[in-house]
């Protein structure tokens, strides 16, 4: 539970505390609070969540030694309690999915095909559905106090929903890119966690990429389209260049915003950046038959795979710096990311 959870989990119970004169509110009532409490919950955590942004935000500009103004700190801020509140929503959807019937189906699936931003919108303006899935979050925070959900159940539900673990950036659908990612992101793991060399896991990949009879444990994403050996071989290359380009959108997109927060020139691209930035543009394959250079092509995409990185930045800044050109090769659907 991040330090917002943990005040409107307090905050809730001395709330219910203080109503039932200092008697300790049971789980069933905390459960399924009224209409007023509820109201009073949903203002004091679009407070706190204001409040947090402000502090983190103005933590931020400090550390970094940063000179914004007024308009880019209120841009930052605006980021903060967006990211906070689509958590939040992302938490609520976690205790609708833990507790999941018939009943819950249209609210989970308006959430789905809904862009993040477009919820967030309708929490910040305290519309009837954003009420609804406040409610939830509540149910969730409460079931976390008690230990009925808990961070390994969590990661248990995420393997069985893929798409809750991304939910903060949930786009309002899914496109073969999301899937494949998705994917390959599985198989990657897995092997990262079954073999402690990152040689060792280098063969695993290696061998993935190579056997053409099977998708192995990222097949729930993609099985759709997988209905032959051809087309799993398709797959597996799409896979192949789609990691491709999302490694170098994120190391070259990192030279690029650098670029243009620093006033220092002498910025200059990792080694491996120059080196798969030689292989995409002119298909060495001397550089690809590199175990080493296979090596750290797998552990790049694993390290932006489970770091939270974000596309959207980098698409960014490629289009700004008109570098679209090199990555539209291996990612013609990247426009969609």
């Amino acid at each position: 539970m991040n330090k917002i959870d943990m005040h409107i989990t307090s905050f809730y119970m001395n709330l219910l505390n203080d109503i039932s004169i200092g008697k300790t509110a049971p789980k069933e009532k905390l459960l399924d609070p009224s209409v007023d409490i509820l109201r009073i919950l949903y203002d004091e955590f679009l407070e706190t969540v204001k409040n947090y942004a402000v502090f983190y935000s103005m933590k931020d500009c400090k550390s970094d030694k940063m000179n914004l103004d007024d308009e880019d700190l209120t841009d930052d801020i605006d980021r903060n309690v967006r990211k906070a509140i689509s958590l939040s929503i992302k938490e609520a959807t976690t205790y609708l999915m833990f507790y999941y019937s018939d009943h819950f189906e249209e609210l989970v699936n308006g959430i789905i095909k809904t862009p993040m931003e477009t919820v967030v919108d309708d929490f910040l303006e305290k519309t009837a559905v954003s009420f609804e899935i406040f409610k939830f979050y509540i149910r969730y925070l409460v079931e976390r106090h008690f230990g009925c959900i808990t961070v390994t159940k969590e990661v248990e539900l995420w393997d069985k929903y893929p798409w809750l673990e991304k939910l903060e950036c949930n786009k309002g659908y899914m496109c073969f890119n999301d899937k494949a990612r998705y994917a390959l992101r599985k198989v990657i793991e897995t092997y990262v966690e079954m073999v402690s060399s990152p040689d060792g896991t280098c063969s695993l990949i290696d061998h993935y990429f190579n056997d053409y009879e099977s998708l192995g444990v990222g097949e729930s994403f993609v099985k759709e389209f997988a209905f032959s050996r051809e087309s799993i071989k398709a797959i597996k290359q799409y896979q192949f260049n789609l990691m491709l380009a999302d490694v170098y959108r994120n190391l070259k997109g990192s030279v690029l915003i650098a670029e243009q927060d620093s006033d220092d020139e002498s910025i200059k691209p990792c080694d491996f950046l120059e080196i798969l930035e030689n292989y995409i543009e002119y298909r060495d394959t001397v550089i690809l038959n590199s175990r080493k250079f296979r090596t750290e092509l797998y552990n790049q995409f694993y390290l932006i795979s489970t770091g939270g990185f974000s596309i959207e930045t980098p698409n960014g800044e490629f289009e700004n710096a008109e570098d679209c050109h090199i990555i539209r090769p291996l990612n013609p659907l990247y426009f969609l990311d």
